[in-house]
């Protein structure tokens, strides 16, 4: 891939080429899982944008612009901000942690699980701990169950420390809502290293009472924060059904108490089910895709996505060689004029020239040899003095339209008008005049296909020929047979 991609460098706009590198690698998908996430993501969208800038205002090189980029990195003053995310713009529900929090505002703000432990570093079992601060040097032994008096000092300056830590990010995450703001726990008692811990301290929180021997939360009714911190509380118990409103949107628990979870459960499976089955699908296809021809899409074949082989093998010819023969004559009667015959040679230059850049080590000599064989036997035919006398609508035209479920796309070769109608015209280099007669019905489905987008696009309806190019045949298909 590296070495395909290096190909492209120098040779096409930079901002096409810093697209092409994102598009065919896996670094937006590697971003997207980064610690970061999507904000990785979008900063190589900024990334690529900067490059068409580059490009456009300076014509600066690949080179000249990696240069930039890891000049502005060493240097503060030439940083460039991070990319806002796409998604900042929509009214959604947005799910993060408090550290991502951090720095950023809403309107309001849910903080969940404030009964749930929090994780503190200080708890842990170490055989060795060192208070660098101190200088001091803890040991346990964790069989013996003992540990000196080091180890008690330091462990309880790291539950300080953890809990100072924590005490913050609890002020952080309820700082966040800019107007409404609601704090989600339990009916049980929460764990003693938890946020309503600290807010039962200073009596934001219900206490805890002991109740025929059993710890539980004290009654709503008997929990009035706003009377000793003289702040506006409401309290929501989720457990009771509430009086219905007049104004439902009022509510903001309305859709928590009709939430049907297995109901959810199950429309979550049947999107993942038909998720991986359009994954495993093919979106698009061509109308030579059951005959195992590539794929005519009227675009360069690195940006083009077919299921379907190479055409079948010419004798003496591999798949891909003649693939690329086909390919040099459908290039050079795009442009041919049959009415006044150009330069044959002229047209397979330009021709080679064109497809030689993606398949560099092909052996050209012989393949033009060959296509010019093809042509200059095709040109002294009937066939081609026959669209001479015809009106021509158009060459390589490309359609595409929606069919069955899938997308369906491809080139027509030629659309051209005899005597008042209107025919598809196919060109096929690979049949040899033997074997006509046995697979012409085997292009019924393809030229169904290609008179159907006629239709689509023109309002008429059309004929639909097979051109042999290496011996002139040309035979109508009959659509209405199966």
């Amino acid at each position: 891939m590296t070495a395909r991609l290096r190909s492209f460098a120098g040779r096409e706009p930079l901002d096409e080429f810093v697209s092409r590198v994102l598009g065919e690698t896996f670094l937006l998908e590697l971003c997207a899982a980064a610690y970061h996430h999507e904000q990785t993501a979008a900063n190589l969208g900024k990334y690529r944008r900067l490059a068409r800038d580059a490009n456009e205002s300076r014509g600066a090189t690949l080179k000249e612009f990696i240069a930039e980029v890891v000049r502005s990195m060493g240097d503060d003053s030439l940083k460039e901000g991070e990319s806002p995310l796409a998604d900042e713009q929509f009214d959604a529900v947005r799910i993060l942690s408090i550290h991502k929090a951090k720095g950023l505002e809403y309107g309001t703000v849910f903080l969940a699980d404030m009964g749930g432990q929090i994780n503190r570093g200080g708890s842990g079992r170490s055989t060795c701990r060192v208070d660098w601060s101190t200088g001091r040097v803890g040991l346990r032994l964790n069989d013996a169950k003992a540990a000196d008096l080091a180890m008690a000092f330091i462990e309880r300056r790291e539950r300080e420390r953890d809990e100072a830590e924590a005490l913050r990010l609890l002020y952080v995450a309820m700082t966040r809502a800019k107007s409404r703001l609601f704090l989600l726990g339990g009916a049980a008692p929460g764990s003693t290293a938890s946020f309503s811990e600290f807010l039962s301290r200073v009596g934001a929180w219900p206490a805890q009472v002991e109740v025929d021997g059993k710890k539980q939360l004290e009654p709503l009714e008997d929990f009035r924060p706003h009377e000793k911190l003289g702040l506006d509380f409401q309290m929501i118990d989720l457990s009771k059904p509430r009086a219905a409103t007049t104004d439902k949107s009022t509510s903001p628990i309305r859709a928590i108490l009709r939430l049907d979870g297995k109901a959810l459960a199950e429309k979550w499976r049947v999107s993942f089910d038909e998720g991986r089955r359009l994954a495993a699908s093919h979106v698009f296809t061509s109308p030579t895709a059951y005959l195992k021809e590539a794929e005519k899409t009227g675009l360069p074949e690195e940006f083009a996505s077919s299921v379907s082989a190479l055409p079948r093998r010419c004798p003496g010819r591999s798949r891909e060689e003649a693939a690329l023969v086909g390919e040099v004559c459908h290039r050079v009667l795009e442009f041919w004029d049959h009415a006044r015959p150009g330069d044959l040679e002229a047209g397979l230059k330009s021709a080679r020239a064109a497809i030689a850049r993606r398949r560099p080590a092909a052996p050209w000599d012989v393949l033009t040899a060959e296509a010019r064989g093809i042509l200059k036997g095709f040109f002294a035919t009937e066939a081609a003095r026959a669209l001479a006398r015809c009106e021509i609508m158009g060459r390589e035209i490309p359609f595409v339209f929606p069919h069955g479920g899938k997308v369906v796309r491809g080139s027509i070769d030629l659309l051209c008008r005899q005597d008042g109608r209107l025919w598809v015209v196919d060109y096929k280099t690979d049949e040899g005049k033997a074997k006509k007669g046995a697979k012409i019905s085997n292009y019924r489905r393809q030229g169904a296909v290609y008179v159907e987008a006629v239709r689509r696009a023109l309002g008429e309806a059309a004929g639909f020929k097979i051109l042999h190019l290496r011996d002139g045949a040309i035979t109508e298909v009959a659509l209405g047979q199966s």
